[in-house]
């Protein structure tokens, strides 16, 4: 790559591309026209002599080493949003800020204690509240002042929220390690003759999770045996590790608890993808000094779960 020729509104620009994954949705986020933004994926994947995105069907896909030059570059980039601060605009140590942020069960217990070690040392006067928001009150959150940031796996935001992809997980089976054979053969057959814990509330709106299994379940013509059901991870775990039912989780969730739990984990008998965890926040609050900050230490600690 020529480096004499990349600007620091190009690098945004292609942090813009991978993200959305569309032209039009990167063009809208950097405030450029459709044309402008073509031309400046013309001129990325001249310097970088890659297709940088590629189509899949009906959509766009970054390649590998598009996905590797947007996290060096949204590190850089952070870096230097930094050191452009001056010291009067926002001093951790003295802050006494509040932000509210919405997160599962799921991404608090990756993140949040790390996050808040962080806080604690470098701005202990700042307090973190953690909000369960549906996905769907989002928006309204967002732009009422409610929520700060946000946490989780988005699709079809609106152009006044920011995304940034934080770090990738899969889904996987859990099983009472103490109960199942690990050396056992576990395919599909066996994955539907188990009974299973779902995670969801009494109302049945089930997790994200375990509504993707289902509905490629449900394309060959198969479901589940749901024998109970509960409302949180931790709780699915805990069952799964006293009964012989089995259930879903993301892969680094189940890891964490089989570090005090008798679990197995398995890889699901399903063309199970992986998915993005990203981290949202409003148009309004992207230059402000306290959430740059903060969201610096959130992409810090997801950098390192990726190591």
């Amino acid at each position: 790559m020529d480096e004499k020729n990349v600007e620091l509104k190009l690098l945004r620009c292609l942090l813009a591309l991978v993200e959305e994954s569309n032209v039009t949705r990167a063009a809208e986020r950097v405030e450029l026209s459709q044309p402008r933004m073509s031309n400046a994926l013309r001129r990325l994947r001249e310097l970088t002599k890659d297709p940088l995105l590629v189509r899949a069907g009906q959509r766009l896909v970054p390649t590998d080493r598009a996905l590797e030059i947007a996290r060096r570059v949204r590190e850089s980039l952070a870096t230097i949003d930094q050191a452009l601060w001056t010291p009067d605009e926002f001093k951790p140590e003295d802050s006494h800020r509040s932000f509210s942020i919405m997160m599962s069960d799921y991404t608090a217990v990756l993140l949040l204690p790390m996050v808040l070690k962080e806080v604690r040392t470098r701005a202990p006067d700042i307090s973190i509240s953690v909000l369960q928001i549906s996905h769907d009150n989002l928006q309204r959150s967002m732009d009422e002042g409610l929520c700060d940031i946000a946490f989780g796996y988005f699709s079809n935001l609106h152009p006044n929220l920011r995304i940034s992809n934080c770090f990738q997980d899969r889904a996987v089976t859990i099983a009472n390690r103490d109960w199942h054979d690990p050396d056992a053969p576990f395919d599909l057959r066996e994955f539907l003759a188990a009974a299973h814990v779902g995670m969801g509330d009494p109302a049945g709106t089930m997790s994200t999770l375990d509504l993707l299994c289902d509905r490629e379940l449900q394309a060959l013509g198969h479901r589940r045996t749901i024998a109970a059901r509960a409302p949180t991870p931790y709780s699915v775990a805990r069952i799964v590790a006293q009964t012989d039912l089995v259930g879903i989780l993301p892969e680094r969730m189940a890891l964490e608890y089989s570090s005090h739990l008798p679990l197995l984990i398995r890889q699901i008998p399903l063309p199970q993808p992986s998915f993005d965890v990203a981290m949202v926040w409003h148009e309004r609050s992207h230059r402000d000094p306290g959430h740059v900050w903060l969201r610096a230490q959130f992409r810090c600690v997801a950098e390192r779960l990726l190591n």
